[in-house]
């Protein structure tokens, strides 16, 4: 990536479980000396987006909506790396 890019990356579940349920995707930006992820979290009500999560050697399918009935607040969240 050149200075300035930024490029979405998205994780496949399988190859990494545990950062596919906090980070996926995630906006990456590289800067001059270092980079910076970017993440709008809202979870969805439609019913259609779900997550498999590995528990206890079971795959368990649990769609985005069931959080909704936690309440969580929407939120973004910025990283920045600087070497």
């Amino acid at each position: 990536m050149r200075v300035g890019q930024t490029k979405v990356v998205r994780f496949e579940q399988y190859k990494d479980w545990r950062l596919s349920y906090a980070l996926n995707p995630f906006a990456l930006t590289k800067n001059k000396n270092g980079f910076e992820i970017h993440q709008f979290i809202k979870f969805d009500t439609s019913g259609s987006q779900y997550t498999y999560i590995q528990l206890l050697g079971f795959r368990i399918k649990i769609y985005d909506n069931w959080v909704n009935a936690f309440d969580p607040t929407p939120f973004h969240v910025h990283y920045k790396h600087i070497e």
